[in-house]
Parts: C-alpha cells; sequence; structure tokens
C-alpha cells in the first residue's frame, strides 16, 4: 500500500494492515520509508481511539500493533519507540500494582470476594487507557486473580472466562511462566466444573 506524501493517518493503517497480514517485508518497506513520520506521531497513536476501548479483541489487536511496530525499530537498534511504550508517568497504575493486587489478595483470603472482584474490575477499567507489553503483563494478572476469585466465589464458569482471557495475553507476551499457571488453573477450574 502506498501512503500519499507521508499521511500519518493512512500510514498507521498502511502499518496495521502490515502487521495483521504477518506481511514483514511491506512492514519493513514501510518503516525505512517513513521513519520519521512513526517516530513523530507514535505518541498519538499509543492513544486508543474511544470507539474501541470497550471492544476487548480490536482493542488487543490495536495494542499488538504498537508493541509489534516497536519490536521492528528496537531489532533495527532503535529502541525509542518502544521506551516511549514503556515509560513511566505520574498516574500510570501499572507502578502501583503489586501493592493493589496484595491487597485484593487479603480481601480473597477473608473470602471478602465482592470486594475483591469489584476492586479487580476497577483496575481493568484504569487499565484500558494504558498499552505496551506491561500493561498488557498486567492486565494479565488482574484477569487471573478475578478468575481465581470467581472459582472461589463459586462462579466456575466466570472464572474460566478470565483464567482464558489471561491465559491469551500471556501467549502475546510470550510469558511461558503466565502460560503454565493459567493453564494449570484453567484445567482445574474446568474439572470442577465437569464434577459439578
Amino acid at each position: 500500500m502506498s501512503v500519499k506524501n507521508d499521511n500519518p493517518d493512512e500510514l498507521w493503517k498502511a502499518l496495521r494492515n502490515a502487521i495483521e497480514d504477518r506481511d514483514l517485508p511491506s512492514l519493513a518497506q514501510l518503516c525505512e520509508q517513513h521513519e520519521e513520520t512513526i517516530k513523530a506521531h507514535f505518541v498519538k497513536w499509543q492513544s486508543v481511539p474511544a470507539e474501541i476501548r470497550q471492544d476487548h479483541i480490536q482493542r488487543n489487536a490495536y495494542a499488538q500493533s504498537l508493541v509489534t511496530l516497536a519490536k521492528v525499530f528496537q531489532s533495527a537498534g532503535k529502541p525509542e519507540l518502544m521506551e516511549s511504550l514503556q515509560q513511566e508517568e505520574p498516574d500510570n497504575p501499572i507502578d502501583n500494582l503489586d501493592q493493589h493486587l496484595e491487597e485484593i489478595k487479603k480481601h480473597v483470603n477473608q473470602k471478602d470476594y465482592p470486594t475483591a472482584i469489584g476492586r479487580l474490575q476497577g483496575l481493568l477499567t484504569e487499565y484500558e487507557n494504558w498499552l505496551g507489553p506491561e500493561a498488557q503483563e498486567g492486565i494479565a494478572r488482574i484477569q487471573g486473580l478475578l478468575g481465581v476469585t470467581y472459582a472461589h466465589a463459586g462462579e466456575l464458569e466466570k472464572g474460566i472466562l478470565h483464567t482464558r482471557i489471561a491465559l491469551q495475553h500471556c501467549h502475546e507476551l510470550e510469558d511461558q511462566e503466565g502460560i503454565d499457571i493459567y493453564t494449570t488453573s484453567l484445567e482445574k477450574m474446568e474439572q470442577l466444573l465437569e464434577e459439578e
């Protein structure tokens, strides 16, 4: 796909098409031809369009496109885009995730499942506005704990759904440890569901 006069909207569309089609030669060519335009507009592209924010699948695909583009530049010795995805911001919820999850686990241990579920869903809403590998890893951990919490609360079908989402994120991140953990959890939940 040709891009007229480095038009950023057309360029982003062409880049996403190449990424989604796994057309690496076209992707490499676009990156080479439009390097400066990509660098100039990458921060703007990081803002998820409002129309897809609530659609988990489309939002995931959008985030994955950004990560893939950043990886192409990083492998060429140009880490700026990946750094842009990972940069810390003052109100970035990623920085406080461990603390939030530990507090929520206390509610789970005390069998206060409604509070734990409410807080986890609130965290997921916050994460909808963040992209990049760290945000995706955070979403996987939140979804995983949400799955376990629903299972403890006796809502196995919801537990399985959220654990599958966590597992999908781990596959996209190539996080083998996460894949092993959530695969085991999923098998246990599915076995319990069959026994009901």
